[in-house]
């Protein structure tokens, strides 16, 4: 092992040379010398996120849980996302600190959204500063009612309002039948078979959703409406005649 360590060590240019001596000294039992590898490959690649993990990891071990979760938090405050988000989260319940560390970090991303509203270039992955990110949080958290409520307040992606819609479709009909409604229309203006085809299958959810509300007279006048507004589309009018 010590003559596969020399080979490895030959060439010590990219992080993952680090990370591979340390997982093969922890598979040989030789933990306490993998974290030193990893130790030295932080130094050299300080904002490395596999060998921050790897040093985690190692320093739960050795029950140094305060440095553990440094790097666990540093992740998430570089880039504050969800998957950040689910590792920071996870490593602070196994040391008892989940309740502290969330809102610690619901906070921080709060700060972080209207620093994007301010400049909407802050964050330059994001397409436009709404709060998609923490409705993307409390869904993961299965917070169903937080997640709509930080929508309605903040505005998220329209992936986020759909998954939020079908949630919704069973004990706040009304409220899926109000996403749908507002989803259709950039599906249509998609202008193609596929979209023609994703918003018929829409229209219908609002449809069924309308019926289980009582207001299937209601339906018949947004079905009426769209079709006079989209007439143009032959294709899409063909699918809509199917709707009844």
């Amino acid at each position: 092992m010590d003559a596969l360590i020399e080979i490895k060590a030959r060439d010590l240019s990219h992080s993952y040379s680090f990370l591979k001596i340390s997982e093969i000294c922890k598979e040989a039992g030789r933990r306490d010398e993998g974290l030193g590898w990893a130790e030295k490959g932080l130094s050299s690649f300080p904002k490395d996120n596999d060998l921050r993990d790897f040093v985690a990891r190692g320093y739960h071990r050795l029950k140094r849980y305060d440095e553990a979760f440094n790097l666990y938090q540093v992740q998430y405050t570089e880039r504050a996302e969800l998957e950040q988000y689910k590792k920071l989260m996870e490593y602070s319940k196994k040391i008892g600190r989940y309740e502290s560390a969330r809102e610690e970090a619901l906070a921080y991303m709060r700060k972080e959204i209207e620093a994007e509203k301010k400049n909407p270039k802050y964050r330059y992955w994001h397409y436009k500063p709404d709060h998609s990110r923490l409705v993307g949080i409390f869904l993961w958290e299965k917070n169903g009612d937080a997640a709509w409520a930080e929508a309605k307040s903040g505005g998220c992606s329209d992936r986020l309002w759909r998954e939020m819609a079908q949630l919704r479709e069973k004990e706040h009909p009304a409220d899926a039948v109000e996403v749908y409604k507002r989803l259709i229309e950039p599906i249509i203006d998609q202008k193609n078979n596929d979209a023609y085809a994703e918003a018929s299958r829409m229209i219908i959810k609002i449809r069924d959703l309308m019926g289980r509300l009582g207001k299937s007279g209601e339906f018949t006048v947004y079905l009426t409406n769209l079709r006079i507004r989209h007439k143009p589309k032959r294709n899409l009018m063909k699918l809509l005649d199917k709707v009844h």
